[in-house]
C-alpha cells in the first residue's frame, strides 16, 4: 500500500461542564462529544525520508507547527523509526478555530493512516496512548459515535450514539482555546449542571426534551466578547431549533433541529448572512474502534 484516503470527521459537544484548573494547567472537564458528518478529507502518500503537507486552506499551516507534524513525530518515536516519508493532501472543509475538532480529528485519522500505511500493526490501545499525547479531544476521533470525556477530556467512554439533525453556522471568526480559557473568571463558575441527569436523559428522551438541557460553560465567558455568536444562538432558536449551542471553546454555534429537511429550511435563510452554514447529522463511530455498544 502506497497511498490511503481517509475521511476527518468532525464534532461537537452536547454538553461541556469545565469543572475546575488542574495544577498541570489543564482543566478538569465533563463533556459529552458527538462525532458528525461535516468532514475534511486526508490523502496520505508514502514518499521519501520527509513530511510533506498540502492544504486547499491558507488558513491551515504547512510547516510542524501543523498538529498532523506532531502526530507523526510522536507516532514515529513510539515505535522508534526514523525519517518516515509521508505526503498529506488536506482537503479542508472544518472551519478552523470553530470548536469542531477539525485539527484533532485530523490527529487522530493521522495515527490510523501511518499505522495502516507502515504496517506497524499498533493496537487500538496503543494508538489511544499516544494520541493523549497529542492533545486531549485527540483520543474521542479515534473512537467517533458518541462519546463521554472526563479528566482533562480524554477519558473516553462510550455510550449509545443517535441519530440528530443539525445547522451549523459559523462566522469565520476563530478563536484560540487557550484564549476562551483565559477568560473564565472562577468566582462566577458556579452552576454545574448534573452530568448524570443529562447522561440519563440522552438515554431515555427525546431529541426535543434533551436539547433543553445543552449545556457549555464556555458561553458566559465568551459571548460578552462576541456578540454575535449569542444573536446566531437565538436565531437558530427562533427559527425553531430544539435547542442551541456554541461548540467547544467556540466560535461555531449548532440548532438542532426535528429532521434533515427542517435544517435545510433554516440554513437556506443563513447562508447569505454568514461565512459557514452547514446542514449535518450525527456520525456513528469509526470501524476501526471498538464496537461494545
Amino acid at each position: 500500500m502506497h497511498n490511503l484516503k481517509l475521511q476527518s470527521k468532525a464534532k461537537i459537544n452536547l454538553f461541556l461542564d469545565i469543572l475546575s484548573r488542574r495544577d498541570d494547567g489543564y482543566h478538569s472537564i465533563n463533556t459529552v462529544y458527538q462525532l458528525i458528518e461535516l468532514s475534511d478529507f486526508l490523502e496520505f502518500e508514502k514518499t521519501k525520508n520527509k513530511v510533506e503537507i498540502i492544504c486547499n486552506s491558507p488558513d491551515v499551516p504547512t510547516d510542524e507547527s501543523n498538529i498532523i507534524f506532531k502526530s507523526i513525530k510522536i507516532l514515529s518515536n513510539y515505535k522508534n523509526m526514523k525519517d518516515i516519508g509521508v505526503r498529506v493532501r488536506i482537503n479542508k472543509n472544518i472551519p478552523v478555530g470553530a470548536g469542531l475538532g477539525g485539527g484533532s480529528s485530523n490527529a487522530a485519522i493521522t495515527l490510523i493512516a501511518i499505522n495502516q500505511l507502515f504496517n506497524l500493526n499498533l493496537s487500538f490501545d496503543e494508538l489511544l496512548d499516544i494520541a493523549q499525547q497529542i492533545g486531549m479531544d485527540v483520543p474521542f476521533h479515534l473512537y467517533g459515535g458518541r462519546c463521554i470525556g472526563t479528566g482533562r477530556g480524554e477519558i473516553i467512554e462510550q455510550i449509545p450514539n443517535g441519530l440528530v439533525d443539525m445547522v451549523l453556522i459559523n462566522t469565520g471568526l476563530q478563536i484560540s482555546t487557550k484564549w476562551a480559557y483565559q477568560q473564565i473568571n472562577w468566582n462566577k463558575v458556579d452552576n454545574h449542571p448534573s452530568f448524570d441527569e443529562f447522561i440519563d436523559r440522552l438515554s431515555d428522551s427525546s431529541v426535543s426534551d434533551i436539547n433543553k438541557h445543552l449545556y457549555n460553560t464556555f458561553e458566559q465567558f465568551i459571548f460578552p466578547h462576541y456578540p454575535i455568536l449569542e444573536s446566531i444562538k437565538n436565531e437558530l432558536l427562533n427559527e425553531g431549533a430544539f435547542g442551541a449551542l456554541m461548540s467547544g471553546s467556540g466560535s461555531t454555534i449548532y440548532g438542532i433541529f426535528e429532521d434533515n429537511n427542517k435544517a435545510r429550511k433554516v440554513a437556506d435563510k443563513f447562508k447569505e448572512k454568514y461565512q459557514y452554514v452547514f446542514v449535518t447529522n450525527s456520525a456513528p463511530s469509526y470501524p476501526w474502534a471498538p464496537q461494545h455498544l
